[in-house]
């Protein structure tokens, strides 16, 4: 199977702006700041479509996007307010998630800490919502916001399943500088590179073989772990650093014991990535949801318009219990 990537893919949910925050998140959560709901149409920096989704960081009161990625300061919280306007003709579920350096982070909207936020949105509505990290580290950090459009989809078909590929999950990327621009200390692994001749991929693919075989669904029983093989390619002609990270109904679980794989690829290569996912965390009956996140070049700098930073994610797999 060949995948290619085409820039900007995410168009396929909808238009996803990167915005700005003050710099060094100067505005701070008060008592007053919840989540508020209006009319899309009510804020001219929301595109008029007529699809997708319109996603980012806007200013404190509202009154513009930004569009700065890169944020210094000297103190351990960052806030802001993101945005998420609905322009499909239909109500959308969402799901807003917020990681540091990777790992899912505790977040606080409407005044209580949360791992993940989930809302409903109408036809050209739009949602502001104040948010708050905190315990952030000095130096050099990434902040990443994934928000998933129906995020709970028990649906099996192979058609749907597919259509996921790069585009079910919309990521916003920031580099949050804390004191100094220290980058935490990170060991890429190598790993053995498949033949030279390879299908074109870009990224990550998730299969249950070493060919190029999308996996899609599976029904399982419970009883066992359940392996799977993570591709990961580079077409680029630079060696090229990566991190994976995977997610199971949304909550981050190990690939290979580790909350975030780290790894190094050559380029113009591939290479396969055996993992699984522990029966323990597939106990509960029904559908679940898993996916795996390809970050590629961790810790580096963002600038506001950088296709070669782009989080791709794989297709959503559905697995029936």
């Amino acid at each position: 199977m060949i995948r290619k990537l085409i820039f900007p893919i995410l168009l396929v949910l909808g238009i996803s702006i990167l915005l700005k925050t003050n710099f060094g998140s100067t505005e701070n959560i008060n008592s007053n700041q919840t989540v508020m709901y209006d009319l899309a149409e009510n804020y001219p920096f929301f595109p008029s479509a007529n699809s997708g989704t319109s996603s980012g960081l806007v200013y404190m009161d509202k009154s513009s996007i930004i569009e700065q990625k890169y944020f210094e300061f000297n103190h351990s919280s960052f806030s802001s307010v993101f945005s998420i306007s609905n322009q499909n003709d239909h109500k959308v579920d969402y799901l807003v998630l917020f990681l540091v350096n990777f790992k899912q982070h505790d977040v606080v909207i409407n005044h209580k800490t949360m791992k993940k936020f989930d809302l409903s949105l109408n036809s050209k509505e739009a949602a502001f919502i104040p948010f708050e990290i905190k315990g952030l580290k000095d130096g050099f950090n990434e902040l990443t916001i994934l928000l998933i459009p129906e995020p709970y989809t028990q649906n099996l078909e192979k058609e749907y399943r597919f259509s996921t590929d790069l585009s079910h999950v919309i990521p916003h990327r920031f580099n949050l500088i804390i004191n100094n621009k220290n980058v935490p200390k990170i060991i890429y692994e190598s790993f053995t590179t498949d033949a030279e001749e390879f299908d074109l991929l870009e990224g990550a693919f998730l299969s249950k073989s070493k060919e190029l075989v999308p996996w899609l669904t599976e029904r399982i029983n419970g009883k066992e772990n359940l392996e799977y093989k993570i591709h990961v390619g580079n077409n680029d002609l630079d060696y090229k650093n990566f991190a994976l990270i995977a997610l199971l109904d949304w909550e981050q679980t190990p690939i290979n014991n580790e909350l975030v794989q780290y790894g190094k690829i050559p380029s113009k290569s591939r290479v396969t990535i055996d993992s699984f996912i522990n029966k323990e965390h597939l106990s509960s009956k029904g559908v679940s949801n898993f996916t795996v996140l390809y970050i590629p070049e961790p810790f580096k700098n963002i600038n506001e318009i950088d296709f070669d930073s782009q989080i791709l994610p794989t297709t959503r797999v559905g697995i029936d219990k």
